[in-house]
């Protein structure tokens, strides 16, 4: 697959994300049509666990984005608990995402 580059300039957006009792930054960077392109995950703590799991998980939703992959075929990919909640913080991750592309 080829990556696709980003422009220098681009759409961006920033929220508020809760997760197993836990909050979270989230940046989301956009191509020209609106679609998300990059993804910015950062906890509370810098340098514990989960800020660790935060930005990896970011960093590969941005590769998986900027290749190819629909934020909606990601989101039907991953764990979902019985009442369709996501199982894991990247399920957050996609789902926040994917309410602020609607």
């Amino acid at each position: 697959m080829t990556r696709h580059r980003l422009t220098n300039r681009r759409a961006h957006e920033t929220q508020t994300l809760t997760f197993d009792g836990r909050r979270f930054s989230l940046g989301v960077g956009r191509f020209d049509d609106g679609s998300p392109a990059e993804v910015f995950v950062n906890a509370p703590k810098a340098g514990s666990g989960y800020d660790a799991l935060a930005r990896d998980a970011g960093i590969l939703l941005s590769l998986a984005l900027q290749s190819g992959a629909d934020i909606s075929t990601i989101s039907r990919a991953l764990t979902r608990e019985g009442d369709s909640a996501p199982a894991s913080l990247l399920g957050a991750i996609v789902d926040a995402i994917e309410r602020a592309t609607q």
